[in-house]
């Protein structure tokens, strides 16, 4: 009986019961870690495709707006071309401001994230102002996309893949390759370049009405071989049985021999009828140059 109560006994019972009452702490302490680890989960994936945009502003308009851009799809791609950015020192840095500025904004959070500037010019250069290194994207597809996504076509509901072919198509209507082609007497060659965006009657449209020479004279005499920047805005669409009838502003800049900017802006009626351009014409007297 002695034994149960001696002096080491009691010592040892104290010491185990010290042991077990340090454990509540070890165990909070791991399951608090625990539970703010699994709280940063499901914060970050709380901010879905909705909680997050894309606002961005063409800074060469008199009058910039901001414009929003929501599909997951197209958040997910330009972060996805942003992720590929070459960033290097090797670049001359533009002397005045990105033709976009563009940011990812998340609901709850009042900083901006992945906060850029980009030049659409002879080389795609981009900036985060953030580090203050520039880079570039390189990738002909890419710069595309994004050429096509920053011109103001959140304003239309027209399906993606249409969207794609107009720009494209007026990206290669005034190329200067295309002032190249001698389109009056090589039409065959104009229904390879255009076929895929306009059908039978839109092409002869296209070579009938020779919408592509309005300011030729302008790019020969100043010797363009790439342009500065080139914005699709949709300003006008109605529908009519199978025909969609849109009216859009093209506006596209340069630099000459003496580095000074011009802009044209050029208005184009064109009929869609299955998704192809069966009628365009070039209003030449909504046209602005300056």
């Amino acid at each position: 009986m002695g034994s149960l109560f001696g002096k080491n006994n009691v010592n040892s019972r104290i010491k185990n019961s010290l042991k077990y009452r340090n454990l509540p702490p070890v165990v909070t302490i791991t399951v608090s870690i625990i539970v703010v680890i699994l709280a940063v989960i499901l914060v970050a994936n709380s901010v879905s495709k909705r909680d997050e945009l894309i606002r961005y502003v063409n800074n060469y308009e008199t009058y910039p707006e901001f414009i929003e851009i929501i599909d997951g799809e197209d958040i997910a791609r330009i972060n996805e071309i942003m992720g590929n950015v070459r960033w290097t020192k090797e670049i001359a840095i533009p002397a005045d401001e990105g033709d976009i500025s563009f940011w990812t904004e998340r609901e709850g959070f009042k900083e901006r994230f992945f906060d850029y500037d980009i030049w659409f010019n002879v080389q795609t250069i981009v900036w985060d102002p953030s580090t203050n290194k520039y880079g570039l994207i390189e990738n002909a597809e890419d710069i595309d996309y994004l050429k096509y996504i920053f011109s103001h076509y959140s304003a239309t509901d027209i399906n993606y893949s249409l969207k794609m072919d107009i720009y494209t198509f007026f990206d290669t209507l005034i190329s200067p390759e295309t002032y190249k082609i001698d389109m009056f007497n090589d039409p065959e060659k104009v229904y390879a370049i255009f076929g895929k965006y306009c059908n039978e009657r839109g092409l002869n449209v296209l070579l009938k009405n020779r919408v592509a020479f309005k300011n030729r004279k302008v790019f020969e005499e100043n010797n363009i071989t790439d342009y500065f920047n080139l914005r699709v805005e949709l300003i006008g669409e109605e529908a009519d049985a199978n025909l969609l009838f849109q009216k859009y502003r093209v506006s596209y800049e340069y630099q000459d021999d003496n580095f000074d900017l011009h802009e044209f802006n050029d208005y184009y009626i064109i009929n869609i009828k299955d998704n192809k351009i069966d009628y365009i014409k070039l209003d030449l007297n909504a046209g602005e140059t300056r």
